[in-house]
């Protein structure tokens, strides 16, 4: 954000002041450096085969890095009532469905991290972009139980941006 961008620029003047020229030129190149990302999100069932290889596809293709999110929806009722135990349960299953994605982006050299949120699909991807720095793109399953229009062959993957908050 502009203001993570200014406190950078404000850290390397510091040590700039102070003599540290070369640790100054350091802080503003790490943060050149750093790859954008693509959040995929995928439900409590993990990824499909298309979106997973849509998302190695274009991470490939722009230089992004993946972040997986799984969503796990719960009412907000039912999460508080939710012990940890079955929460790691849950997370557990995630982290082993996942395990083919990761492989995936491995092979070809793609940073990938995967986190698991609990509650609102919106909510969850909220709270990712805000998590994760250089966020770029969202990609998704394609609505669960939305009917296709008729003579529609195949679904599409929605690809959205995520506007800045204010």
């Amino acid at each position: 954000s502009f203001i993570e961008k200014h406190d950078r620029t404000e850290e390397a003047i510091v040590f700039a002041e102070a003599g540290e020229h070369e640790y100054a030129r350091e802080i503003i190149k790490r943060a050149e450096e750093e790859r954008k990302k693509i959040l995929v999100v995928g439900g409590e069932e993990g990824f499909s085969e298309r979106l997973v290889h849509y998302a190695i596809s274009m991470a490939e293709r722009m230089q992004h890095d993946i972040v997986a999110l799984n969503v796990i929806p719960v009412g907000r009722r039912l999460f508080t009532f939710l012990n940890e135990k079955v929460k790691e349960e849950l997370r557990k299953g995630a982290e082993e469905a996942v395990e083919a994605f990761r492989l995936s982006a491995k092979q070809r050299n793609i940073n990938f991290e995967h986190m698991v949120k609990f509650g609102d699909f919106d909510r969850a991807i909220r709270e990712a972009h805000k998590e994760n720095k250089r966020i770029s793109f969202v990609l998704t399953e394609p609505e669960h139980g939305s009917e296709k229009p008729s003579g529609a062959k195949k679904t599409s993957i929605p690809v959205f941006c995520l506007a800045q908050e204010s």
